[in-house]
């Protein structure tokens, strides 16, 4: 990844990361690389770096200060990965990604205990996240597996503790079509805005749903989001899905000129979300492609 100072995305990411971590990029120890545009005109382009999951272990396994609740997921076999996160603002274990393994009854309702003891904000949610949760999976046909749809959690910590709690629901992949209509039927207002515009993204992008997610934080500011692995035609699919969105199409334009310059590249996948004010937020993340 060479920085062309003539992009004003890369322009942009070499003042938004320490020097550190844009050597890191450079040498591919990065997983991939997220961009997040708004159709806000106050909300600026936002950038992420993701580690993978070795150095990421090999960095907590080194430091003084221990998090509890990756203790927590270690000392129950529950942490399948652990995924760093930096972004302009975060540093190392401010901001990190899980991924959950032997998601039982047993350990999943430990962790829920676990995360209404830690997050004081966890109790307001609980019974909309567990709603969520409940998503019958007939391969998981096993009544020790109830709570196996959330397979995914993201953590923003300040000072205080954690900020911003991320959960993130995995689609049936063989029945999409009832995990839509599961999230449909829970009323949740700002998933009924999304699913159509969702459907959009699919029919003109290609694609499959792979996750929904909700960030839950302090100040109880919410989004709310669906994921789609593997567009095809994601530029012109997404020029006609939202064509009558100036602020949108500008900054899709943006990442499609950098994009164009960065061929080492491939878009694994896009977010499509909605904020507290309504607002529609996209999401792209980027991995390398394999060398041959």
């Amino acid at each position: 990844m060479l920085l062309n100072l003539d992009n004003e995305i890369d322009k942009r990411i070499l003042g938004s990361y320490p020097q550190q971590v844009i050597n890191d990029a450079v040498k591919g120890v990065m997983e991939y690389i997220g961009i997040n545009i708004s159709e806000s005109e106050v909300e600026d382009i936002r950038f992420k770096i993701y580690y993978e999951n070795t150095p990421g272990i090999e960095l907590y396994q080194k430091q003084q200060k221990k998090d509890p609740l990756i203790d927590f997921l270690n000392e129950n076999y529950m942490l399948k990965f652990l995924e760093l996160v930096f972004d302009k603002n975060n540093s190392e274990f401010n901001r990190y990604n899980i991924k959950l393994r032997k998601r039982n009854n047993t350990n999943m309702l430990a962790l829920f205990s676990f995360l209404e003891k830690n997050i004081d904000f966890f109790s307001k949610y609980k019974q909309e996240i567990i709603n969520l949760t409940k998503i019958n999976y007939p391969e998981c046909n096993n009544i020790n597996y109830d709570y196996v749809s959330l397979f995914f959690m993201g953590i923003k910590k300040d000072k205080y503790g954690i900020h911003t709690l991320k959960l993130y629901w995995i689609a049936n992949p063989d029945n999409r079509e009832f995990y839509l209509n599961f999230i449909k039927d829970q009323k949740i207002p700002q998933y009924e805005k999304l699913l159509p515009i969702l459907d959009d993204i699919v029919k003109n992008c290609g694609g499959n749903v792979l996750m929904n997610g909700i960030d839950y934080s302090k100040e109880g500011i919410i989004k709310h989001k669906f994921y789609v692995e593997y567009p095809q035609n994601l530029y012109d699919g997404l020029a006609k899905v939202f064509n009558n969105n100036e602020v949108l199409l500008k900054r899709i334009n943006l990442i499609r000129e950098w994009h164009e310059i960065h061929q080492e590249f491939y878009c694994d996948g896009i977010g499509i979300g909605i904020n507290a004010q309504d607002e529609i937020l996209l999401n792209f993340y980027f991995m390398f492609k394999d060398e041959d």
